[in-house]
């Protein structure tokens, strides 16, 4: 499975950076619902790639990892389901790759998930001061409100890249 697009690929294969760029701060957010069973192995694969050639470009960069998934519901039974849980606070590669590599896919039962209200949070996880920010979310869900979903992502301090999956 491959989902990075061929101008992220350019951008992660362009080569090092000048010393002088701001520090980067990178945030993975997997949608890990029970419909993501056959995806998050892939996933972890890829995220993990991108964080190595990320490394490889980049003086200063750090990473973390969240899951988006869904708000309690006793309608499909699912009780246990939450909509957003920090995973891995940022920091260095191997503990970002570890806790990707160790999703577990749980819940879910309806087709949207929450994602306005976890990338809020998201926003308000510890970024650097002066650093360039990107979310990296992977789904293949629609958000249950898309003019919410649309507005929390025009006011968040990151820049979005989405991948839907099949």
């Amino acid at each position: 499975m491959s989902f990075v697009s061929p101008a992220l690929f350019a951008l992660l294969s362009s080569g090092p950076v000048e010393a002088s760029c701001q520090p980067l701060d990178v945030y993975f957010l997997v949608d890990d619902t029970g419909s993501m069973y056959f995806h998050l192995q892939g996933i972890s694969e890829q995220f993990s790639d991108i964080m190595h050639s990320l490394e490889e470009n980049c003086e200063s960069v750090r990473f973390a990892v969240g899951r988006v998934g869904d708000f309690p519901s006793s309608i499909f039974h699912f009780s246990s389901d939450r909509p957003y849980d920090l995973r891995q606070n940022f920091g260095e590669s191997l503990p970002a790759m570890r806790s990707l590599s160790e999703m577990v896919a749980h819940g879910g039962g309806n087709i949207s998930e929450a994602f306005s209200y976890a990338l809020g949070r998201v926003d308000q996880e510890a970024w650097r001061e002066g650093s360039s920010r990107f979310v990296f979310l992977a789904t293949d869900a629609p958000a249950h409100d898309d003019a919410l979903l649309e507005k929390t992502v025009q006011e968040a301090s990151f820049c979005l890249f989405s991948f839907v999956l099949d």
